[in-house]
């Protein structure tokens, strides 16, 4: 079956859609993200190994030998696309022959929202990862814009009906996203950023483990590996709370979004050396901790100064 929006055109499986109403009713039920990859297999467009994340949280793998030429996950409240939902798009699409992707969540039970990849941005043009409008409206015009499918229009492709055939869909307001007035959440939407004295205790034990040993993730022949960090010499007596913005930006190919909310449900100081480069605090080691600060929300992250 086809699904068209504006200029991209995708042949799926009945298998898809079938799929995505089975997840979305079990994350109604337990309140966990699940999802899966679009492979793009010889046979046309197939789901890609079912997955099972958190209430915030989701890692979409495995497709095996076929190219991902999109992906979908289910979303525990009316939230629309992430900034990593985008970057995440981009890194696929780069890997993908023709550089397509088709990008789709669903609104809870309201239906499922879809965009597709229209470019890739230049390789120079650098966005940052964590989660803010701001942020998200500098990767939007590289995607067309959103179509809402609703479950009447599901079942009707299911039954044959023609894309071009399908009745409108209804309007769905997401929470951090559109037109109108919208929608009050009845409860936050993660992740929740914790207080600064909820932080103390746990920032106080993680000091003392940054000397063990550590790691950083580098790409090497087109994938993303962990390397050791050579131990360096802390030179603060304790964390001190530094601006973020005037610390690096991470490069956003970089960052593993699971790395990161690993981080945020258990924060440590982020490593700085002791002199600035570019006006800017360089990172030793803690680009995941620091986004996950800057994802939560906070303005200042805990750094401990080091040297190499």
């Amino acid at each position: 079956m086809k699904i068209k929006i504006e200029t991209e055109e995708f042949e799926i499986s009945p298998e898809i859609l079938s799929t995505m109403l089975d997840m979305m009713q079990e994350t109604v039920g337990d309140g966990h993200e699940r999802g899966f990859l679009f492979c793009d297999s010889p046979e046309g467009i197939a789901p890609g190994k079912k997955c099972t994340g958190a209430k915030c949280s989701i890692e979409l793998t495995d497709c095996g030998p076929d190219p991902i030429i999109g992906g979908f996950h289910t979303h525990p409240q009316v939230t629309s696309f992430s900034q990593p939902d985008y970057l995440q798009g981009f890194e696929r699409a780069k890997k993908h022959p023709d550089h397509k992707h088709l990008l789709c969540v669903s609104l809870l039970d309201k239906g499922i929202r879809c965009k597709a990849l229209k470019e890739l941005p230049p390789p120079e043009k650098k966005f940052p990862w964590w989660d803010t409008e701001a942020n998200r409206e500098m990767v939007k015009p590289y995607f067309t814009k959103r179509v809402n499918i609703s479950l009447e229009q599901i079942n009707e492709l299911l039954k044959g009906t023609p894309w071009e055939e399908l009745p409108p869909a209804e309007p769905v307001i997401a929470i951090d996203e559109g037109e109108g007035v919208k929608v009050v959440p009845t409860k936050e939407i993660c992740p929740v950023p914790k207080s600064y004295d909820e932080l103390v205790k746990e920032l106080q034990e993680a000091y003392e483990k940054i000397t063990a040993p550590k790691y950083k993730t580098e790409v090497i022949e087109g994938k993303l590996v962990m390397v050791p960090i050579p131990p360096a010499e802390v030179v603060s007596p304790e964390p001190v709370w530094v601006d973020i913005a005037d610390i690096e930006q991470p490069d956003p190919s970089l960052i593993a979004g699971g790395e990161v909310l690993g981080y945020a449900k258990g924060m440590s100081p982020v490593l700085l050396l002791e002199e600035k480069v570019d006006g800017k605090w360089k990172i030793h080691d803690g680009r995941h901790r620091l986004t996950a600060f800057a994802t939560a929300g906070y303005k200042k992250a805990p750094v401990v100064f080091v040297k190499p």
